[in-house]
Order: structure tokens, then sequence, then C-alpha cells
């Protein structure tokens, strides 16, 4: 600790940065979890169209559930045990069609990283 700061103003700072990489964690693991729904969009059997319609709606349809219910700026407040338990279902989801399509190391990257970063922001109040 430097020498001419106050104690509880370090730690106060310290865990204002911890906060806020967590936070910017966060927004890569939601941009990971949207490229997973589309890279297994992309990846199951059938034509152009099919890899088209899924890898590039169900990303959208993703995206848009996000955005209204689960997004720092929600249209749509949910209460914290139902917002945590769509946010683990979509993480999950995520990671379990990157595991179906033979990419297990990235989904448990995805699941773990996720349930990290969730229990620090719930401990930072985040």
């Amino acid at each position: 600790m430097p020498q001419n700061i106050p104690g509880h103003l370090y730690l106060w700072c310290m865990l204002a940065a911890i906060k806020n990489i967590n936070l910017a964690v966060r927004f890569f693991l939601e941009l990971y979890m949207f490229g997973s729904f589309a890279y297994w969009g992309f990846s199951i059997p059938g034509g152009v169209f099919l890899h088209l319609l899924i890898g590039i709606g169900l990303p959208l349809v993703v995206a848009l559930v996000w955005g209204i219910f689960l997004s720092p700026k929600a249209k749509v407040k949910l209460p914290i045990a139902l917002r945590l338990f769509m946010e683990l279902a979509l993480f999950l989801t995520a990671a379990w069609l990157l595991y179906t399509i033979g990419q297990a190391v990235p989904a448990m990257v995805l699941a773990i990283a996720f349930v990290i970063n969730r229990t620090m922001l719930l401990l930072l109040k985040a």
C-alpha cells in the first residue's frame, strides 16, 4: 500500500478497480455467449439458408431478450432471482451448444468464467 494514501481510501480504490475489471470481463463474456450461439448456428448440419437463419437469427433473438430483460439499462426490471436464472440459462445453453458441436474446452471456459464472474459481481454488488 502506498505510504501517502489512507488505508480506507486505498481499499475503496482497489474494490472499485476490481468491480470495473469484472464489469469489463462481463461484457466480453456476453459477446462470447452471443458468438457461441452464432457459431453453433453456422456449425449444425443443413443448407445455407438454415445456417443463415439460425446463425444470425438465434444470436439476434438472444440479444433482444438480453437487451429487454438483462442489460444494465433493461426496459423490464426483473427480480434478482429471475434475472440470475435467465442469465444462467442463457450462458449454460450457449456452453451446452458449444459442447454439442465438439467444442468442449470453449464450453467449459464460458460456463466456468460466467459462474466466477457473476459470483464476483454479486459479492461486489455491481
